[in-house]
């Protein structure tokens, strides 16, 4: 039975209204809650312990207004000097798992790491059997571009398929997409552990006409597929696009099960950039919800 490890991250929130309300169901004695906190929003210390600047330090120093109120995280939470309480308010609300991050540009990878994954939840626009596949499609270029290697030692049957294609009718001898080579096959397959992944919101999916042949290509046509946020969606955050959809988590999850022989899955990130606590607090409550039910029927 998968474990699910849902860290319900410390900036996130929704409210949902009465029909997402908290249930009774149980989850199962193994299924391990947590908290965490990304790098950036906490460290503070940018410029500390040569640490070099990294993107996001870059991006809101030379232009500030990228963020509505013009902050940056130079400060942040200072949680690069006061990790120690971080840890020991942990302890006092009773949290038993924390996944926290460190600035790639303060310390360089070592040893064995795992890999997270950023997504969003891609879900068939309608009941359709081509939409349900144009979604499947999408969950292959964008999350099994990744994961595949690290899995299985390849890129997904679907993306080697369409770009190998897309990329005769170009006129190229070869695919535009690399291939491993079986060494390279061998040692990529089965080094992930667990699947970790980040997954802030949601896409729906509709299966399009196959975009013609031109030259640049994109990754766009490649994929094939029209993918769109629903106006009545709501988009009360920062960014605007991470709209507001926390019921699709139960789509990405069971796609990840379903497609990774039922893995060990832990959501790294997840949440709503929002001042609003109660938006956050009702927003952990849904998602928290959403993933109980596919654990009542052992999807998890």
């Amino acid at each position: 039975m998968l474990m699910l490890l849902l860290f319900a991250a410390l900036v996130t929130g929704y409210h949902l209204g009465d029909q997402y309300e908290t249930n009774n169901k149980r989850f199962p004695e193994d299924f391990m809650f947590g908290v965490a906190t990304s790098a950036y929003q906490v460290e503070g210390a940018w410029n500390v312990d040569g640490r070099s600047p990294s993107v996001w330090d870059n991006m809101t120093h030379e232009n500030p207004e990228f963020t509505p109120d013009r902050s940056n995280g130079d400060d942040a939470c200072l949680s690069y000097y006061k990790y120690k309480e971080d840890v020991q308010i942990m302890k006092a609300m009773g949290v038993k798992h924390y996944r926290f991050s460190i600035s790639w540009s303060r310390v360089l990878p070592t040893g064995n790491i795992s890999i997270v994954l950023d997504t969003a939840a891609y879900v068939p626009a309608s009941d359709s059997e081509e939409d349900k596949i144009a979604a499947d499609t999408k969950f292959h270029f964008e999350l099994g571009w990744y994961a595949n290697p690290v899995h299985f030692g390849d890129y997904p049957d679907i993306m080697k398929t369409r770009v190998a294609e897309r990329s005769r009718g170009e006129g190229r001898n070869q695919s535009r997409l690399p291939e491993f080579t079986e060494e390279e096959k061998a040692l990529l397959r089965g080094t992930a552990d667990f699947f970790a992944v980040n997954v802030y919101t949601a896409n729906l999916i509709n299966h399009i006409d196959d975009p013609p042949i031109s030259n640049p290509p994109s990754k766009w046509q490649d994929i094939g597929v029209n993918d769109f946020q629903p106006s009545e969606w709501d988009n009360s955050t920062q960014p605007s696009w991470f709209k507001i959809a926390p019921w699709t988590i139960r789509n990405l999850l069971n796609w990840i099960k379903n497609h990774y022989e039922n893995p060990e899955i832990i959501i790294t990130e997840n949440g709503l950039c929002t001042d609003d606590d109660n938006k956050r607090i009702n927003y952990i409550r849904v998602c928290i919800r959403i993933s109980s039910n596919p654990v009542d029927r052992n999807f998890y």
